[in-house]
């Protein structure tokens, strides 16, 4: 049988829970320690509370001059501003900021070749909160793969997760599809915690509710529409599988922030380049009575398997 080692460690708010696959134990302890570290590194890195980080320091200084940043950050910055592109702007990394200003384009650049970055106005911060836990995995993995280990799972919190090859058993990793929707006080101990299952193998999966559809009914959302700078008032959930960690984080987030109609008509659009690391993506409907289960409906579905 293969050796199976587990590791975990709590960061960015959650527990990073590591489950490594192969034949030698203390060299996994070693990869899954590196990993965890790589994860705390990418903490430090993208936390806008740590004063040291390099986000801290764009924050502080970025809307009175360029700053220049080292050369990681400069490509994790243009991912960003090309994700926000791609989703015309459901998904920004600066969206706390357009409470105060409404219908602003573009409140920061980045010039990545020259990995200069500088915010259009003041009152501008960047927070990576809803994109730093793929990230973080994306960079953990790609420390295991470096060292050799082509079997493990990531878990961030259920929410985060990233599946290389196989468990011990050879099969896709399983996952629960969690359901977003028992957190509700009305509905706690009515439904089931899962709604179902994904097999993931090599694949990351990301699950993003709006704060109503998380909370209770009626509760103000933490995503905010960029045209108007508001709250969504629509309870959405969405589970995004794809072959990258940040991709899965940014699409959840954004379907969330653009509603049912608009977000089903985004997953149809076969030009656009940031659905190609795509594999599923469910949406996960809770309706207005309580006593039904809510609704898997998956509206991306390109490998079969995946969804159980």
């Amino acid at each position: 049988m293969p050796v199976v080692v587990e590791r975990a460690r709590p960061a960015m708010g959650s527990l990073f829970q590591l489950r490594l696959i192969g034949d030698d134990a203390e060299h996994l302890a070693d990869c899954a320690e590196t990993a965890l570290d790589e994860i705390e590194r990418v903490e430090r890195l993208l936390s806008w509370r740590d004063v040291r980080s390099e986000t801290a320091r764009v924050n502080r200084e970025a809307a009175t001059r360029p700053v220049l940043v080292d050369f990681e950050f400069a490509q994790f910055l243009a991912t960003i501003k090309g994700a926000e592109k791609a989703t015309a702007g459901f998904f920004d990394a600066a969206v706390q900021s357009r409470r105060a200003i409404v219908g602003a384009d573009e409140l920061w650049e980045i010039e990545a070749e020259h990995r200069l970055v500088r915010f259009t106005r003041s009152g501008v911060r960047l927070d990576f909160g809803a994109v730093g836990k793929g990230y973080a995995l994306d960079c953990a993995a790609a420390e295991l793969r470096r060292f050799g280990v082509s079997q493990a799972l990531l878990d961030a919190g259920t929410s985060s997760v990233l599946a290389l090859g196989a468990d011990e058993f050879g099969n896709p990793w399983p996952v629960g599809l969690r359901n977003p929707f028992t957190a509700r006080p009305e509905l706690r101990g009515t439904w089931p915690l899962e709604l179902g299952q994904l097999r993931l193998g090599d694949l990351a999966l990301s699950c993003s509710a709006s704060h109503d559809a998380a909370t209770s009914s009626g509760a103000e959302s933490d995503l905010l529409d960029p045209a108007t700078g508001r709250p969504v008032t629509q309870a959405s959930a969405y589970a995004v599988v794809a072959t990258n960690g940040i991709a899965a984080e940014v699409l959840s987030t954004a379907l969330c922030a653009m509603g049912t109609v608009r977000a089903e008509a985004y997953t149809k659009e076969e030009s656009n380049q940031l659905l190609r690391d795509v594999v599923a993506i469910v949406r996960l409907d809770a309706g207005d009575d309580a006593s039904a289960a809510p609704c898997v409906t998956p509206l991306l579905l390109r490998r079969s398997g995946v969804l159980v």
